[in-house]
């Protein structure tokens, strides 16, 4: 049985089981199988099946890649042939191959020995400008032989889809804003620099740029109103942040401030760039941001967990998630309730949430993990100065009352809490109405009903415990 050839003219989905042997410690005696950085055939690889049955690949554009590689369970070649993924060659194709490949190899020989003279020059002190340019020029024309010869070994429907895509995506690359950059001399990646970043992209194929541009996110939109009637709207992708704040800046210089707006995408990646953009604005009227950055970033947090809220109103009691230390709850005017809930991370957007939705009149439901006894602290004093308590407890008071090491807490509000001391021989001394006294037996009857009719302060907090708990989902909107 003589030697087959044939071409993949589509790269193989199927496992061919691949790997490589590799010694052990670098002991000859000693090997294992790696599969690791092991090639899998591609389109215009070659397959060669010896008189034995052993399968051999090849692939013209790097001879090596395949050397000792092994194949496990290489799929059924009648099955590939039917499917249309691997071609046959004919003889006059099998003898093609067989001395283009043999030009291939004997080029990248001749490469070979032309870098080790380029390598010896240049280590040489005396080193002949003549000469090195006279080997640089023998690089050159030895690579555009060898692209010659490797398209050569190429099915001519590759070529031809090759082409095609090409020419549709330098079409889409160019839409995107991105400028072609020619590859170096004979190589056949494609590079594409971004104008606004100066960053230059290398792509060894159209599909993987058309990859890089299907999966870029955006950051920032910028609105430039030229007329009444024609708004412009350029978007800025992720790492083309800074660019975006630039044209911000020049399109406040060159058309005022009322004429350009931006909208940061709903991400915590840009909540800083959107800072940024708060300051521009700002400075515009001569004025500084009206909330740190701290604030800002997490009024966004806060705001993004409103809006992953749905619109039905949920009974449900508020829960917290393993991964959670706290959960506000409140309704809305129109009855629709909101839920936020926040990770270890997020410790100070729930003050500043509690804060900002305490401000809004509307009076939260709060839910602390006994594993956060500082945040814990953190929202009674920030309830306590919302809702006017004068006397807040300290913070050793609260986390004796609250955060006791066997875990049991009370609320603020329960009326029977036990009194420190209770129990002991000694008089409980209490300031009434600017008198301190242990009891009431002194009092006449204007000061007992003067003590009757005292109006306590709310100081109603809820008890930390740590429960599993539901989220609620909904679309964020535009931030302008």
């Amino acid at each position: 049985m003589a030697e087959k050839y044939y071409q993949f003219l589509s790269d193989l989905t199927e496992s061919c089981g691949a790997y490589r042997v590799a010694p052990v410690d670098d002991t000859l005696d000693a090997t294992y199988h790696s599969k690791v950085g092991v090639p899998t055939p591609h389109a215009n690889d070659f397959l060669i099946v010896s008189d034995s049955g052993k399968y051999q690949m090849y692939r013209p554009s790097d001879p090596d890649v395949f050397a000792d590689i092994h194949f496990e369970h290489f799929p059924a070649l009648e099955q590939l042939l039917e499917n249309g993924a691997l071609h046959e060659l004919t003889p006059a194709e099998t003898q093609n191959f067989q001395s283009l490949r043999v030009s291939i190899g004997k080029v990248n020989d001749d490469l070979h020995t032309v870098n080790e003279q380029m390598t010896a020059l240049n280590a040489a002190d005396s080193a002949n400008s003549s000469e090195i340019m006279s080997l640089i020029q023998q690089e050159i024309d030895l690579r555009a032989t060898l692209h010659r010869l490797q398209l050569g070994l190429q099915s001519p429907q590759s070529i031809l889809d090759a082409q095609h895509n090409n020419a549709v995506l330098m079409q889409a690359m160019q839409q995107a804003g991105f400028r072609h950059v020619p590859p170096a001399v004979m190589a056949t990646d494609l590079r594409f620099e971004n104008p606004r970043t100066g960053q230059l992209h290398t792509f060894d194929s159209a599909q993987q740029a058309q990859d890089f541009l299907n999966k870029r996110s955006l950051a920032v939109t910028l609105y430039f109103r030229h007329t009444s009637k024609f708004t412009e709207e350029v978007p800025y992708f992720a790492g083309e942040e800074t660019a975006a704040l630039d044209a911000y800046r020049n399109g406040i210089d060159d058309f005022g401030v009322n004429a350009v707006d931006y909208r940061i995408e709903p991400d915590a990646a840009y909540d800083h760039v959107g800072y940024q953009f708060l300051c521009a604005y700002a400075g515009a009227y001569g004025f500084a941001p009206n909330r740190s950055e701290i604030e800002y970033i997490s009024h966004r947090e806060m705001r993004r967990m409103e809006l992953d809220s749905t619109s039905e109103i949920s009974n449900n009691p508020l829960r917290l998630e393993p991964t959670e230390i706290a959960a506000l709850s409140y309704q809305e005017p129109s009855g629709e309730k909101v839920e936020l809930h926040f990770t270890q991370h997020e410790a100070d957007t729930a003050v500043f949430a509690l804060r900002h939705i305490m401000e809004q009149g509307q009076t939260p439901d709060i839910l602390v993990a006994d594993t956060a006894p500082a945040l814990d602290y953190a929202l009674y004093q920030a309830h306590c100065e919302a809702t006017g308590v004068n006397h807040p407890l300290s913070e050793q008071e609260f986390m004796n009352r609250y955060h006791q090491p066997n875990g049991q807490s009370a609320p603020l509000s329960d009326a029977h809490d036990d009194l420190v001391g209770e129990g002991v021989g000694f008089e409980r001394i209490r300031r009434i109405t600017g008198y301190l006294v242990g009891d009431l037996d002194r009092f006449n009857n204007a000061k007992r009903a003067e003590e009757h009719d005292r109006v306590a302060h709310d100081t109603s907090h809820a008890p930390a415990i740590s429960r599993p708990a539901a989220h609620r989902t909904a679309k964020d909107g535009p931030e302008l």
